[in-house]
């Protein structure tokens, strides 16, 4: 996330889902 300020929570947790998807950690 660029700027966690600028987020609501759930921006935030799919923002870290997408990124987890993208490591392979979520399958």
């Amino acid at each position: 996330a660029a700027s966690l300020g600028a987020l609501t929570p759930a921006q935030w947790l799919r923002d870290e889902y997408l990124i987890g998807k993208e490591k392979g950690l979520i399958q």
